[in-house]
């Protein structure tokens, strides 16, 4: 006979809720974190560069990573680092992801050639305050920059130069399945991922970006819709389980009596 005391509906419940929500943040940009078929520690697949899954976005500031590496982000001093490239440029210049972290990158020249180490990445206070910018892009290595549009006096045609500000920085890790989550779209090196190595994409070992795009959540949504199923069945099992044992357990005490 089955003891009934050991079929948990609740539990099987609250799995299968965990499930569907695991599901659900597969259709969110950029959002990172463990599975809960993985253990606590591991970080759900967006490492496994061949899952990556792109969704177009018409923003020239929003771009997605091809291949390994992360953005470097930073806020409050803290240093975070992700896969959504939904970036803007804020009234201070500061290129930023939607959240407001700075996004990490490299001074260029006017060739675009890195000169500085890792900052974050800024417009120039005279060129915000004038507005010499009419827009703005990042190409696919990572090159952020400015569009100036200037209009002929005598033709009266206008015509856009392409003015090099920044390069965007990505960082890869020795244990990229390692770090920790630091928010829903980012995460923070630990020990065991080691400290990241800073790369320009389009370096050696890391991807290229691709523009007017974003890679969408990497829960694996078939794998949790399949989890979600087979304990939706699993708890079916435990509740006709359960009450072919109460029919059992009130049949045999009809006998005794």
């Amino acid at each position: 006979m089955i003891d009934s005391r050991s079929l948990d509906p609740a539990a099987s419940a609250a799995e299968i809720r965990s499930l569907i929500d695991d599901a659900k943040r597969a259709a969110t940009p950029g959002v990172l974190g463990g599975a809960v078929d993985r253990p606590t520690d591991v970080s759900v697949g967006w490492f496994r560069p061949n899952e990556s899954r792109l969704v177009p976005n018409p923003s020239p500031l929003s771009v997605a990573i091809e291949g390994p590496g992360l953005f470097a982000l930073e806020r409050d001093g803290h240093r975070e680092y992700g896969r959504l490239g939904e970036f803007r440029v804020d009234v201070r210049g500061m290129l930023t992801d939607a959240a407001g972290r700075r996004v990490l990158g490299f001074r260029v020249n006017a060739a675009g050639q890195r000169t500085s180490g890792l900052i974050p990445i800024q417009v120039a206070p005279d060129a915000v305050a004038s507005r010499r910018f009419s827009s703005y892009d990042i190409d696919a290595r990572g090159l952020f920059a400015g569009s100036v549009t200037r209009i002929d006096a005598r033709s009266g045609r206008a015509t856009k130069s392409s003015i090099p500000i920044a390069r965007v920085a990505l960082a890869v890790f020795r244990a990229p399945e390692r770090l920790a989550l630091a928010s829903p779209t980012t995460l923070r090196a630990t020990a065991a991922s080691g400290p990241p190595t800073v790369c320009a994409p389009g370096d050696a070992n890391v991807g290229l970006l691709r523009q007017h795009a974003l890679e969408t959540g990497l829960a694996s949504l078939e794998d949790d819709l399949k989890h979600a199923w087979l304990a939706s069945r699993r708890a079916e099992l435990q509740t006709a389980l359960a009450a072919a044992s109460d029919d059992c357990l009130r049949t045999a005490l009809g006998l005794v009596k």
